[in-house]
């Protein structure tokens, strides 16, 4: 009897049977959102899925550098919204099927003539000074990190919980000259908030696919309950309706 008590305890203990599950992620939304009533598509389709699989499901807000240690570490159990990039600096596991996709998107006061038409472009306007806003924590393609590898100095970054919040008001006051993000998420807030002053100014056009990362003791557990469930969700037609909910276009 007691090594049926002993054996029990290890197996239910053990992270690989764990049926509680802790998500960090930042705010992002449209994707993800500091927001019970609407978490965002990507909150609700991936708690969805594991509730489905019988998952006691926390979500937790904090900055996605701080989110990705502590994946790294195993203190949470996934990230959502991670990128190729995040996977191959922090050595982490993610899932196959991707959950969402950006581009970099850039924006100006509205008093600004310039438009993003090139690297180049952009490479003239940190000649000349031009500060550009970002995300600590974020990757932005190749391209951009080599720019920011050459003219540290020109890259402004934000951090904290409401790091795009910081920049659009950055780039109100002029602190900033562009603000690079992802117009999904840019468009959401500026119209929850009322604010005119900004400009669209073009896209560099490659799309970023997004995923989700496992810690390790729970890669082999939910992997594939993840990769087919969001299958699911899109051959059901739940993901078309949770994606019109949050105003975003199908990035399959």
């Amino acid at each position: 009897m007691k090594a049926l008590l002993t054996f029990l305890f290890l197996f239910f203990c053990n992270p690989l049977y764990a049926k509680n599950i802790t998500i960090a992620s930042d705010n992002w939304c449209p994707y993800i959102c500091n927001n019970q009533e609407n978490p965002g598509y990507i909150v609700e389709m991936i708690n969805d899925i594991l509730q489905n699989a019988n998952f006691n499901v926390k979500n937790e807000t904090m900055p996605l550098a701080r989110a990705l240690k502590y994946l790294q570490n195993a203190e949470v159990d996934l990230v959502l919204g991670v990128t190729k990039q995040h996977i191959d600096h922090y050595l982490l596991t993610a899932n196959h099927v991707a959950i969402g996709s950006f581009a970099n998107d850039f924006f100006v006061q509205n008093n600004n003539p310039w438009r993003f038409t090139s690297i180049n472009n952009l490479a003239k306007q940190l000649l000349e000074g031009r500060k550009v806003g970002i995300i600590k924590g974020y990757f932005y393609g190749h391209e951009i990190k080599a720019l920011i590898d050459k003219y540290p100095d020109s890259f402004i970054y934000a951090h904290g919980d409401y790091p795009l919040q910081q920049l659009i008001e950055r780039l109100k006051s002029g602190r900033i000259d562009i603000l690079l993000d992802s117009k999904n998420t840019v468009f959401n807030l500026t119209k929850q908030a009322n604010i005119s002053e900004l400009d669209y100014a073009g896209s560099q056009g490659k799309e970023t696919k997004l995923y989700v990362g496992l810690s390790k003791p729970r890669e082999e557990q939910l992997l594939s309950i993840i990769d087919k469930g969001i299958v699911n969700y899109r051959q059901t037609g739940k993901l078309e309706q949770l994606l019109l909910k949050y105003g975003i276009n199908d990035w399959h």
